[in-house]
């Protein structure tokens, strides 16, 4: 009752007379809201997101509280400064907050997936999206996770693996907007004639990366495929993470990863020693000043290992990564030529 109380004061007029039917029953949560069922005069059925109206006072003083409680935490980890992830969640929050922000987020990469295959991303409904409700096309389909649905329609889990790697290794290095929660609820499929279909939703969390700062990830990330420790090592100090010298020390923990670690499938991962691993990286932990986390890759981190867990979820037997490898690889020698042409273009200017 107050969500429809809610819904009323925004929309202008109850959601019966506005809709020709709507569902009473919320058919999902979505963190600061709940999501109804809805048709449009126009045959059109949406999912109808609102926002709770007392959200906004809850959600500062949670953040109020854990502001309070970052110097107690990081007594634990005295060499990482927690309030640089706290400063960057607190800003993705209060942007989740404003459904029109995320309304716009969701044109914007739905242009950018326009035509990606097998991929969808909802419509925004300009008509019925204020600050505090956000009106989209409905997908019909189920959670990535669901077994019996997978078994029920024959969906090939790696299939689903790949796609899912493949559209955000091109939001991340390819266009630098990215959805940056990708739980299973977040990500649906269905089967159509045959055709496996995915839906990409919820576009509250979205990161968009500075250009420069893009073209490090990118650089980066392309010599952590290719096991180049050398260039790893650069990119870590170009991010901003540790200083040359504080890399160097760091050398044969990485030089051991890609060596011992580095395609160990989830099951695999389960039997190491994490003891000794942990000791051996406290070891050199120790001789490091401080690791910085550069506000920018707070999310882009978070996404990585959201996306390793839904991939482990999937199919814990296989690596995720080695899986996608080619799709990963195919995105950032896009961005790359991307980058060198516009290099090339200023280069051509400023002769």
């Amino acid at each position: 009752s107050v969500v429809e109380e809610h819904l009323t004061r925004e929309l202008g007029a109850h959601p019966d007379e506005i809709f020709e039917t709507i569902a009473h029953e919320s058919v999902n949560a979505a963190s600061f809201g709940q999501v109804h069922r809805a048709r449009l005069k126009d045959g059109r059925d949406v999912a109808l997101k609102v926002k709770y109206p007392d959200i906004d006072l809850k959600l500062s003083i949670d953040l109020a509280n854990v502001r309070r409680a970052i110097p107690f935490f990081n007594i634990f980890v005295p060499k990482v400064k927690l309030s640089v992830i706290y400063d960057e969640v607190r800003r993705a929050f209060e942007t989740e907050l404003d459904y029109r922000q995320e309304a716009e987020y969701t044109r914007m990469i739905g242009k950018n997936l326009a035509g990606f295959p097998g991929v969808t991303i909802p419509e925004v409904v300009d008509e019925y999206t204020t600050g505090s409700v956000i009106c989209t096309t409905f997908f019909e389909g189920y959670k990535v996770t669901d077994r019996e649905a997978l078994e029920r329609e024959g969906a090939d889990v790696h299939e689903i693996m790949k796609r899912i790697i493949a559209a955000y290794t091109h939001m991340i290095f390819v266009d630098g907007v990215f959805q940056s929660d990708p739980h299973p609820g977040n990500i649906l499929f269905r089967v159509e004639d045959g055709e496996l279909r995915l839906c990409i939703l919820d576009f509250g969390q979205v990161k968009v990366f500075p250009e420069e700062f893009q073209a490090q990830v990118v650089k980066t990330s392309f010599a952590y495929l290719v096991r180049d420790v050398d260039g790893f090592l650069a990119g870590m100090v170009g991010l901003g993470f540790v200083t040359a010298a504080e890399a160097e020390l760091a050398r044969p923990i990485v030089e051991e990863f890609f060596q011992r670690y580095y395609d160990l499938s989830p099951d695999e991962v389960k039997k190491l020693d994490f003891a000794k691993i942990r000791d051996d990286v406290k070891g050199t932990l120790d001789q490091i000043r401080g690791i910085h986390i550069p506000t920018d890759v707070v999310l882009y981190g978070r996404t990585l290992a959201m996306l390793n867990g839904l991939c482990t979820a999937l199919d814990s037997s296989v690596n995720g990564l080695i899986l996608a490898k080619p799709y990963i690889m195919e995105a950032l020698m896009k961005m790359q030529m991307k980058l060198a042409a516009a290099e090339a273009q200023r280069a051509s200017a400023a002769g």
